[in-house]
């Protein structure tokens, strides 16, 4: 017999924990594109859909409780799950549009996690970025990994000892792309101190953030990822030190600033109102007349 296409390439798929043969049987469509089959995911049993025309996997729907995920960010900036669902970059991007048709993808209808816990790490900046994030709820409908399909999220979690984040918006997957509205309140800024020490000689020791407004990413491949925030944001118990010297440099108890907009590329900072309480600042004048 003349084998005319592979389906699987091994016995083993973390997408199913069992076949349920015993228990239910697959069916093909009366005109023998689609193939219908049930299977255990997360202790549930799901319906799953082969498509073999579009080569799409249909899952109708998923829930899973008290999870773990871990995602990290390498050097060059790309995410790890970027290998499994083969994202490129630059002309590697171009290749992956041309030849997306032959590619399998999977389409989940509705996706519900409760539970969970996401350890992510940045290792762009050096040292590297660790955040936590505990009790993570996370409802999605439409999610796709055809390329430029969007999904519908809403999510809330705990992101480290005192931070509470809620985000509503949509996403994709290729190319990583978000457009959220987002709620944070007391999220330490201690952990993100990285991010500052490449761009700054200011070294954070203290300091939480409430964020209230619209958070866009876009992975613009070899250019480097788009970010942008419009909103207002309060920053409160904020203390730092300077660099080289560690001496205190700025602190304060409260600050609120209304219209801010900050993007990453190209960097920009502007705001429409800033208010401060109980600000202290040490400025030096050098001999050469430099703050």
């Amino acid at each position: 017999r003349k084998r005319i296409e592979r389906l699987i390439e091994s016995t083993t798929n973390p997408n199913y924990e069992e076949l349920r043969v015993l228990y239910s049987q697959s069916a093909f469509s009366p005109d023998g594109t689609k193939l219908a089959f049930t299977a255990q995911y997360a202790g549930r049993d799901v319906l799953y859909v082969l498509d073999l025309a579009t080569r799409t996997l249909t899952i109708g729907d998923i829930e899973a409780r008290r999870g773990a995920i871990r995602l990290l960010r390498d050097a060059n900036g790309r995410m790890h799950y970027e290998r499994v669902l083969r994202v490129g970059h630059g002309e590697a991007a171009g290749e992956a549009a041309r030849v997306d048709r032959a590619d399998w993808h999977v389409a989940v209808h509705r996706l519900l996690l409760e539970g969970l816990g996401v350890d992510f790490e940045d290792r762009v900046p050096e040292p590297g970025v660790k955040l936590r994030i505990a009790d993570a709820k996370v409802v999605a409908e439409n999610l796709d990994t055809e390329r430029g399909a969007r999904a519908t999220i809403d999510l809330g979690a705990r992101v480290g000892s005192k931070g509470r984040v809620r985000a509503k918006g949509v996403v994709s997957a290729q190319p990583v792309s978000a457009d959220l509205r987002i709620d944070a309140t007391a999220f330490d800024l201690v952990p993100l101190r990285p991010y500052l020490d490449s761009r700054s000689n200011v070294i954070v020791t203290s300091g939480a953030m409430t964020a209230k407004g619209r958070v866009t990413y876009t992975d613009a491949g070899a250019a480097g990822p788009l970010a942008r925030y419009v909103g207002d944001i309060v920053v409160t118990d904020f203390g730092s030190l300077d660099r080289p010297g560690t001496q205190e440099l700025v602190r304060w108890k409260r600050l609120a600033v209304t219209g801010a907009d900050v993007s990453s590329a190209p960097f920009k900072v502007a705001m429409n109102e800033v208010a401060l309480d109980q600000f202290y600042a040490r400025l030096i004048l050098s001999a050469d007349a430099k703050l």
